[in-house]
C-alpha cells in the first residue's frame, strides 16, 4: 500500500573522537578516551504499521524515531605477563533521545505498545577483561561490565524514571584435544535490571562447538549447538498505574548445526599465513 507520506530526515552530524595511551614501563599502560556515538534504530522499531501478537496486544514501530546519541568517557589500565593479559576501565556515559518502548492500556484493557524517543539516560561502570593462555591446548577469554544506570524521561503527564545497578559477563574457552580438533565453549549472562515501565528479567546461554581439520587440512568438519540448555529467552515485567503485564520472548530455539568446508588452495594460504607470522590455526572461529 502506498501513501503519499514523506518522512524527511537530516542525518547530518560530527562524531569526533580522541585517543590516549601511555606506557607506564614494560607490562603497563593507561588509555584515556573520548567518543561520540550513533545507535540508529532497528527496522522493526521504525515500521509503522501494528502486529497482533493477540487480540489484547498490539505492537508497532515509530518511523520518526531518531538515532540516540551518546558521549563516552573512558579511562583504562592494561598489564601484560607473559600468557595473560588484563584490562580495566571505568566509564561515563551520557545518552539522548533513549528509544524506550512504551506499554499503553487503553479502556477497553488493549494493550499497544510503540517505541518513543523519550529519555535521557547517565551511565557509569567498570568493564574487565582478560585473556590467559593456560597452556598450549586451552585459551579463556572473560570479559565483565558492572554498571549503574540512571534514565529519565517524559511523555505528556507519564514520567519515566529508573535507577538500576546490574552486570553482564561472557566467557570463552577454546581447547585443543588432539591434533587438528578444537572445542568451543561461549557462556554469556545478563543480571536482572529496572526499566521506566517495569523489569527485564535474566538471561543467560551457553554455545557449544567442536571442529575437525581433515584431508591434510584442505578440509574442515564443524558442530556447533547455539542455546545449549534452551534458557536464551527475554523475560519481561511491564506494569503501570492500571497494568501488569508478564512477556517472555525467544529470539531462537535451541539449534544444532554441521557443516562441511573444502578449501581450494589452502595449503598454499597456510604456508603464506606462517611466513608472515600468522598462527595457521584451523578457522573453528567464534560463535
Amino acid at each position: 500500500m502506498e501513501t503519499e507520506e514523506i518522512n524527511d530526515r537530516s542525518y547530518a552530524n560530527l562524531f569526533p573522537s580522541a585517543h590516549l595511551n601511555y606506557e607506564i614501563n614494560k607490562g603497563n599502560a593507561l588509555q584515556l578516551s573520548y567518543s561520540r556515538r550513533i545507535s540508529r534504530p532497528r527496522f522493526w522499531y521504525l515500521n509503522p504499521f501494528f502486529t497482533f501478537s493477540n487480540d489484547r496486544n498490539i505492537w508497532g514501530g515509530n518511523p520518526n524515531l531518531d538515532p540516540e546519541f551518546t558521549d563516552s568517557y573512558e579511562m583504562g589500565y592494561l598489564k601484560y605477563w607473559d600468557n595473560v593479559t588484563l584490562g580495566s576501565s571505568i566509564y561515563y556515559r551520557h545518552t539522548t533521545g533513549v528509544i524506550e518502548r512504551i506499554a499503553r492500556v487503553d479502556g477497553e484493557g488493549i494493550t499497544r505498545t510503540q517505541p518513543e524517543n523519550l529519555s535521557t539516560e547517565n551511565a557509569y561502570g567498570v568493564e574487565l577483561t582478560t585473556s590467559a593462555d593456560i597452556n598450549k591446548w586451552w585459551r579463556l577469554d572473560f570479559s565483565a561490565n558492572i554498571y549503574s544506570e540512571k534514565v529519565r524521561g517524559q511523555l505528556g503527564d507519564l514520567v519515566l524514571e529508573s535507577d538500576a545497578f546490574t552486570y553482564n559477563n561472557r566467557l570463552n574457552s577454546k581447547m585443543k584435544f588432539w591434533k587438528d580438533t578444537e572445542f568451543q565453549l561461549n557462556l554469556d549472562y545478563r543480571a536482572p535490571q529496572n526499566t521506566t515501565q517495569g523489569r527485564r528479567k535474566s538471561t543467560a546461554g551457553v554455545d557449544i562447538g567442536l571442529s575437525k581439520d581433515l584431508m591434510k587440512k584442505k578440509a574442515t568438519l564443524t558442530f556447533n549447538m547455539r542455546d545449549l540448555f534452551n534458557t536464551r529467552k527475554w523475560r519481561n515485567e511491564t506494569f503501570g498505574d492500571n497494568f501488569y503485564m508478564e512477556s517472555e520472548y525467544q529470539r531462537r530455539p535451541r539449534q544444532a548445526t554441521l557443516s562441511f568446508n573444502y578449501r581450494i588452495n589452502q595449503k598454499k594460504q597456510r604456508q603464506r599465513a606462517d611466513r608472515d607470522g600468522g598462527d595457521g590455526g584451523g578457522d573453528f572461529g567464534e560463535f
